[in-house]
């Protein structure tokens, strides 16, 4: 689906299948390959300006770290999902 989303201009959908991909890998505990797909994600995301995806890239982001044990990682990441929401409003 990715490839496809890639190749056919639907980056948005890309960058909701990395977070997909992100999610799928890091509940099967392979936590290196799930930070690349979720920090591949988001820098497609800034790349692509699409602000509005960025509080929920970074929840994901925390989430995977949380998940490897990366404490440090996850409260930085939810700092700036925190962040990312109130640039929003």
């Amino acid at each position: 689906a990715l490839a496809f989303e890639l190749g056919s201009g639907k980056l948005q959908h890309a960058v909701s299948s990395r977070i997909n991909i992100a999610r799928a890998l890091s509940a099967l505990g392979r936590h290196a390959e799930a930070r690349r797909a979720i920090d591949e994600a988001i820098a497609e995301a800034e790349r692509l300006e699409l602000t509005a995806m960025a509080e929920g890239l970074h929840l994901v982001s925390m989430e995977v770290a949380e998940a490897a044990g990366d404490v440090g990682l996850a409260l930085a990441a939810a700092k700036t999902a925190i962040d990312s929401g109130s640039a929003l409003q």
